[in-house]
């Protein structure tokens, strides 16, 4: 009945391992990216406004 060799309490352990490490690379990975997006959104408007002038100018 049981297809896996390792009991449910390893499993459960591994998944909470796993968890735990999913949580922290998502935490690292918005701690790096969190500066960057007020830079992202200044550069989308000064695109913007930069495709504004170039089209009119045709």
């Amino acid at each position: 009945m049981n297809s896996s060799p390792e009991g449910w309490g390893r499993r459960a352990l591994t998944a909470l391992a796993l968890i735990v490490i999913i949580s922290y690379g998502a935490r690292l990975a918005y701690s790096l990216l969190a500066p960057l997006v007020p830079v992202a959104f200044s550069l989308i408007g000064v695109g913007l406004v930069a495709l504004f002038f170039f089209q009119r100018r045709r």
